[in-house]
């Protein structure tokens, strides 16, 4: 894209396209924790996973992880295109029941519907009544609110895996906030272990991770060097090679643009509040009065669920963190006896809808 392209582009985004806040990480990296924060407000529309949905725009874009310049013009062609489909829509994979919106009616609150919503099955026999609840997203059905305020809230979106993409928002989009939330890489490598390797064809994780970070060497030589010999990764090291790639590059890209804010989840089992009421100054949103009574419930089970991160992980596990990202800048953020958020640990309030 030229530089006349790019200043058009941006005219067009600054003064056409809605504001939004792109919250990101890795996954089992504490942004659940961050959106159900964010999900407190009376004026956020929060997505969550709606961009693996089947009908979803975003599922057809590429340049998740690292753009090349084709993925980068479609994400100029399609992108505010696929905003407004998320501020008007929600997702089978969306949270369900929604806490109290100003766009949401109490009445359908009251009534149970959006458990109804929640269930597959409920949901189908729901549909029978509400066309709209036919399809895995779906616009609000007039019954449960009102489209045109939704479509005004202040659209959230999480997104995991997708430092390209938050990249180039940063770049392209003067109206994003960015949110990137990490958590520690010993923590967030017993995470993955915990929550998704042992579910995993052990063969086939360990080959889509190394394709993954050929996809990246091939477009950035100066990562390309740092990995090394890829094909010779283990699944958990190649895994932990795109969580530095990802936590690097994002960081890189923030520096100093103040639509960016990194937020370590362990931040929010040290100081929560204190947190809380950042995120939401970054965000241009007020905190509602709930986050303190949601805090002062979450904050002790949160405390229980956490340990030493080295308390967590094999001495092979541990040499292999140390390795890798020991080298990086961001290793500095965290002490080095380092509590971590085990990985059931309760992200979200239990007594919620």
């Amino acid at each position: 894209m030229t530089t006349a392209q790019t200043k058009r582009s941006e005219v067009k985004a600054s003064s056409v396209e809605r504001p939004f806040v792109y919250l990101v990480g890795q996954g089992s990296s504490g942004t659940k924790r961050i959106f159900n924060l964010l999900d407190l407000s009376r004026q956020t529309h929060c997505r969550m996973g709606h961009q693996r949905s089947a009908r979803s725009p975003f599922r057809e874009l590429g340049g998740e992880w690292v753009l090349t310049e084709t993925d980068a013009e479609a994400l100029e062609r399609s992108w505010s295109d696929a905003l407004e489909w998320a501020a008007s829509h929600f997702s089978d994979t969306d949270l369900m029941p929604p806490p109290p919106k100003d766009h949401l009616s109490e009445t359908a609150r009251r009534l149970g519907l959006w458990s109804w919503v929640r269930g597959a099955r409920s949901k189908r026999l729901l549909g029978l009544l509400i066309p709209e609840l036919r399809s895995e997203e779906w616009l609000l059905p007039r019954l449960f609110g009102d489209r045109d305020r939704m479509k005004a809230a202040l659209l959230v979106l999480k997104h995991n895996q997708v430092p390209g993409w938050a990249s180039w928002a940063l770049r392209e989009r003067p109206r994003a906030v960015v949110l990137h939330v990490l958590r520690h890489p010993g923590g967030y490598l017993n995470a993955w272990r915990g929550r998704f390797q042992e579910h995993q064809d052990q063969d086939a994780l360990a080959l889509a991770n190394r394709e993954r970070l050929h996809s990246i060497a091939s477009v950035s030589e100066s990562w390309c060097d740092r990995f090394g010999e890829i094909d010779r990764m283990c699944a958990a090291e190649a895994e932990l090679w795109f969580w530095r790639f990802a936590a690097e590059s994002l960081e890189d890209g923030g520096a100093g643009e103040p639509r960016y804010l990194h937020v370590l989840d362990e931040e929010m089992l040290d100081q929560p509040l204190e947190t809380a009421a950042r995120i939401y100054e970054h965000c241009g949103l007020p905190m509602p009065e709930g986050v303190n009574h949601w805090i002062d419930r979450m904050a002790q089970p949160w405390q229980e669920a956490s340990r030493p991160w080295r308390e967590l992980l094999s001495d092979a596990d541990i040499a292999l963190v140390e390795r890798i990202v020991g080298p990086s800048p961001t290793w500095s953020w965290w002490r080095p006896d380092q509590r971590v958020s085990l990985f059931n640990y309760v992200a979200f309030d239990p007594g919620r809808g």
